[in-house]
C-alpha cells in the first residue's frame, strides 16, 4: 500500500525535521546544555519540547525546505546547515568556558597542583581541580544570570536572520568570514586565560623572590619543603580572595560570548 501525505503535511514535517536539527546544534557546544552529566534523554525531551513551541511558527518556511529535500545532496547541505546555525551560537560560550579551564590549569600548574588531576564530568576530559573549581563557579553564573535562555533567545532569533533552509547556502559561501571570526576567538581563549591565572601568578612570584632572598639569608633551611607548601597556602587564598572579582570577570566574558555569538550568526548570514 502506498501512502502519500499532502503538500501542506510534508512541509509541516520538514519544517520540524530542520528547526529540531537547529536546536540540536546548542546540545553540541553551549555551556550547561552540552554538558555530558545532563542524560540523553532530557536533552532530546528538551530538543523536541523547544522545536514544538517554535516549529508552528515557521510555516511560510516550509516551501524552501521542502524544495532542499528534492535530492540527497541538497539534503546534506540543508542538515549541515541548520546544525551549524546552532554549533556557531554555541561555540561563543563554549570558548569562555574553555578559557576558564584553562586559567584554571594555569594556576594549578603554578601552584604545583597538576598531580591532583581529575576527570571533568561536565565535559568528561581530564583537568585540575582548580580548573574545575572555576568552571563549576563559571556555569553557576552562566545560570544563575539567566545566559542559558539568552542562548535560546539567540537561537530563535536566527530564525528570522537566516531562515530554514538558507543556512546551507549561507555556510558554503561565508567559509572567510567565519574563519576571521573564529580566529579572534581562538586568541581571545589564550589572552583570557593569562589574564585570569595573572593574580595567583603575581603572587607566587612574589613568594618564589621572598623564598631566595630567604634562602640567601639563611641557608640552612630546607627552602623547597617550606616553599611548596607556602605556594599552595598562598595561591589558594589569593584564589579565594578573588573570587567576587572572577565572578564579575566572568559575567563579562559571558556577556562578550553573547555578542560574540549575534556577530558570528550575522558572518554567517553574511550581513
Amino acid at each position: 500500500m502506498n501512502l502519500t501525505f499532502p503538500v501542506p503535511v510534508q512541509m509541516q514535517v520538514v519544517v520540524f525535521l530542520a528547526a529540531l536539527i537547529r536546536f540540536g546544534g546548542i546540545f553540541l557546544t553551549a555551556p550547561f546544555y552540552s554538558g555530558l552529566s545532563v542524560p540523553v534523554q532530557v536533552k532530546i525531551g528538551l530538543v523536541f519540547f523547544l522545536t514544538a513551541c517554535v516549529a508552528p511558527l515557521m510555516g511560510d518556511q516550509g516551501p524552501v525546505v521542502l524544495a532542499r529535500t528534492a535530492s540527497p545532496l541538497t539534503l546534506a547541505i540543508l542538515v549541515l546547515g541548520e546544525l551549524s546555525v546552532g554549533f556557531t551560537i554555541g561555540m561563543a560560550g563554549a570558548v569562555v568556558v574553555g578559557a576558564i579551564q584553562t586559567a584554571g590549569n594555569l594556576v594549578a600548574q603554578d601552584i604545583g597542583l597538576t598531580i591532583a588531576n581529575v576527570i571533568d564530568p561536565i565535559t568528561s576530559i581530564q583537568t585540575t581541580v582548580v580548573g574545575q573549581m572555576m568552571v563549576a563557579l563559571a556555569l553557576f553564573i552562566f545560570v544563575g544570570l539567566d545566559f542559558h535562555h539568552g542562548v535560546i533567545r539567540l537561537l530563535t532569533e536566527s530564525f528570522r536572520i537566516l531562515p530554514l533552509g538558507t543556512a546551507g547556502d549561507a555556510l558554503l559561501g561565508s567559509g572567510e568570514r567565519l574563519g576571521r571570526v573564529a580566529l579572534v576567538q581562538g586568541s581571545w581563549l589564550f589572552d583570557v586565560s593569562l589574564r585570569l591565572s595573572l593574580p595567583v601568578s603575581v603572587g607566587l612570584l612574589l613568594v618564589t623572590i621572598a623564598m631566595g632572598f630567604l634562602a640567601r639569608a639563611v641557608p640552612e633551611m630546607n627552602v623547597f619543603i617550606i616553599g611548596f607548601g607556602l605556594r599552595i597556602f598562598v595561591g589558594m587564598w589569593v584564589i579565594i580572595l578573588s573570587l567576587p572579582f572572577l565572578a564579575t570577570a566572568f559575567q563579562s566574558l559571558f556577556e562578550k560570548a553573547a555578542r560574540e555569538s549575534a556577530v558570528a550568526l550575522r558572518a554567517l548570514a553574511g550581513s
